[in-house]
Protein backbone atom coordinates (compact mmCIF):
# COMPACT_ATOMS: atom_id res chain seq x y z
CA UNK A 1 0.00 0.00 0.00
CA UNK A 2 2.94 2.17 0.78
CA UNK A 3 3.85 1.73 -3.01
CA UNK A 4 0.48 2.13 -3.96
CA UNK A 5 -0.02 5.50 -2.19
CA UNK A 6 3.64 7.03 -3.73
CA UNK A 7 5.47 4.92 -6.45
CA UNK A 8 7.02 7.77 -7.82
CA UNK A 9 8.77 8.76 -4.26
CA UNK A 10 8.89 5.27 -3.44
CA UNK A 11 11.19 4.53 -6.57
CA UNK A 12 12.83 7.70 -6.62
CA UNK A 13 13.84 7.38 -2.62
CA UNK A 14 15.42 3.24 -4.01
CA UNK A 15 17.48 5.23 -6.34
CA UNK A 16 18.53 7.77 -4.06
CA UNK A 17 19.80 5.04 -1.46
CA UNK A 18 21.35 3.21 -3.72
CA UNK A 19 23.29 6.45 -5.59
CA UNK A 20 24.25 7.38 -1.96
CA UNK A 21 25.91 4.51 -1.13
CA UNK A 22 27.95 3.79 -4.43
CA UNK A 23 29.16 7.16 -4.11
CA UNK A 24 31.85 7.36 -1.68
CA UNK A 25 33.26 4.39 -3.30
CA UNK A 26 33.42 5.77 -6.70
CA UNK A 27 35.06 8.56 -5.47
CA UNK A 28 37.98 6.62 -4.00
CA UNK A 29 38.02 4.62 -7.30
CA UNK A 30 37.96 8.23 -9.04
CA UNK A 31 40.84 9.81 -6.57
CA UNK A 32 42.88 6.74 -7.47
CA UNK A 33 42.68 7.46 -11.03
CA UNK A 34 43.33 10.79 -11.24
CA UNK A 35 46.94 10.07 -8.28
CA UNK A 36 47.66 7.27 -11.27
CA UNK A 37 47.33 9.97 -13.89
CA UNK A 38 49.00 12.78 -12.27
CA UNK A 39 52.04 10.66 -10.70
CA UNK A 40 52.29 9.10 -14.56
CA UNK A 41 51.66 11.61 -17.47
CA UNK A 42 52.38 15.01 -14.89
CA UNK A 43 49.46 17.69 -13.55
CA UNK A 44 49.96 19.27 -17.37
CA UNK A 45 48.37 16.69 -18.73
CA UNK A 46 45.02 17.24 -17.14
CA UNK A 47 42.33 19.49 -17.92
CA UNK A 48 40.22 20.64 -15.48
CA UNK A 49 37.20 20.08 -18.40
CA UNK A 50 38.03 16.40 -18.90
CA UNK A 51 35.73 13.94 -17.84
CA UNK A 52 37.40 12.44 -14.76
CA UNK A 53 37.67 15.85 -12.94
CA UNK A 54 34.48 16.78 -13.77
CA UNK A 55 33.30 12.97 -12.83
CA UNK A 56 35.51 13.86 -9.21
CA UNK A 57 33.23 16.83 -8.14
CA UNK A 58 30.53 15.41 -9.40
CA UNK A 59 31.13 12.18 -7.41
CA UNK A 60 31.91 14.66 -4.60
CA UNK A 61 28.67 16.78 -4.47
CA UNK A 62 26.55 13.38 -5.04
CA UNK A 63 26.48 12.59 -1.25
CA UNK A 64 25.65 15.80 0.26
CA UNK A 65 22.86 16.38 -2.39
CA UNK A 66 21.79 12.56 -1.64
CA UNK A 67 20.86 13.31 2.13
CA UNK A 68 18.05 16.11 1.47
CA UNK A 69 16.98 14.50 -1.50
CA UNK A 70 16.25 11.12 0.74
CA UNK A 71 14.68 13.30 3.51
CA UNK A 72 12.62 15.15 1.15
CA UNK A 73 11.26 11.93 -0.74
CA UNK A 74 10.96 10.14 2.74
CA UNK A 75 8.89 12.82 4.14
CA UNK A 76 6.50 13.00 0.84
CA UNK A 77 6.30 9.04 1.09
CA UNK A 78 5.30 9.20 5.01
CA UNK A 79 2.53 11.99 4.04
CA UNK A 80 1.05 10.65 1.07
CA UNK A 81 1.19 7.29 2.68
CA UNK A 82 -0.72 8.84 6.02
CA UNK A 83 -3.42 10.29 3.90
CA UNK A 84 -3.84 7.32 2.25
CA UNK A 85 -4.55 5.24 5.07
CA UNK A 86 -6.85 8.42 6.53
CA UNK A 87 -8.75 7.99 3.03
CA UNK A 88 -9.46 4.30 3.26
CA UNK A 89 -10.19 4.94 7.31
CA UNK A 90 -12.78 7.48 6.23
CA UNK A 91 -14.31 5.03 3.03
CA UNK A 92 -14.91 2.39 5.82
CA UNK A 93 -16.93 4.31 8.06
CA UNK A 94 -18.65 6.07 5.37
CA UNK A 95 -19.74 2.43 4.53
CA UNK A 96 -20.49 1.49 7.96
CA UNK A 97 -24.71 1.81 8.81
CA UNK A 98 -25.50 2.75 12.26
CA UNK A 99 -23.59 3.31 15.33
CA UNK A 100 -23.77 0.18 16.97
CA UNK A 101 -20.12 -1.07 16.63
CA UNK A 102 -18.58 2.10 17.85
CA UNK A 103 -20.28 0.76 21.55
CA UNK A 104 -17.39 -1.99 21.88
CA UNK A 105 -14.00 -1.50 23.28
CA UNK A 106 -12.69 -3.27 20.40
CA UNK A 107 -13.79 -0.93 17.94
CA UNK A 108 -12.50 1.98 20.50
CA UNK A 109 -8.91 0.09 20.83
CA UNK A 110 -8.92 0.47 17.01
CA UNK A 111 -9.40 3.89 16.70
CA UNK A 112 -6.55 4.87 19.85
CA UNK A 113 -4.13 2.53 17.69
CA UNK A 114 -4.33 3.86 14.50
CA UNK A 115 -4.21 7.45 16.29
CA UNK A 116 -0.99 6.28 18.12
CA UNK A 117 1.25 5.71 15.39
CA UNK A 118 -0.04 2.34 13.49
CA UNK A 119 0.23 4.64 10.54
CA UNK A 120 4.52 6.09 10.51
CA UNK A 121 5.09 2.51 11.32
CA UNK A 122 5.24 0.93 7.89
CA UNK A 123 7.05 4.02 6.70
CA UNK A 124 9.91 3.57 9.53
CA UNK A 125 10.40 -0.05 7.97
CA UNK A 126 10.33 1.30 4.43
CA UNK A 127 13.24 3.85 5.33
CA UNK A 128 15.22 1.25 7.50
CA UNK A 129 15.08 -1.06 4.71
CA UNK A 130 16.19 1.33 2.26
CA UNK A 131 19.24 2.69 4.96
CA UNK A 132 19.88 -0.48 5.18
CA UNK A 133 20.16 -1.19 0.70
CA UNK A 134 22.37 2.22 0.96
CA UNK A 135 24.80 0.65 3.76
CA UNK A 136 24.92 -2.82 1.46
CA UNK A 137 25.78 -0.54 -1.62
CA UNK A 138 28.55 1.30 0.50
CA UNK A 139 30.22 -1.48 1.71
CA UNK A 140 29.94 -3.61 -2.02
CA UNK A 141 31.51 -0.27 -3.27
CA UNK A 142 34.48 0.02 -0.74
CA UNK A 143 35.43 -3.46 -1.05
CA UNK A 144 35.67 -3.10 -4.38
CA UNK A 145 37.90 0.01 -4.04
CA UNK A 146 40.01 -1.63 -2.19
CA UNK A 147 40.51 -4.58 -4.48
CA UNK A 148 41.06 -2.17 -7.26
CA UNK A 149 43.75 0.01 -5.61
CA UNK A 150 45.77 -3.12 -3.75
CA UNK A 151 46.20 -4.17 -7.64
CA UNK A 152 47.94 -0.88 -8.09
CA UNK A 153 49.92 -0.76 -4.71
CA UNK A 154 51.24 -4.58 -5.78
CA UNK A 155 52.68 -3.91 -9.21
CA UNK A 156 56.05 -3.48 -9.32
Amino acid sequence: MMYASAPTDFILLAITSVISGFAPGLWIFLTSCLVDIITSKGVEHLSLMDPLPIAWVISLFVPKIAGPLMQFYQANLAERFTAAINMSLMKKSAEMRGIGHQDGSDYLDSIKILQDGAISRPTNVVSVIFFILRTYADQFQLARSSDFCSQFRRRP
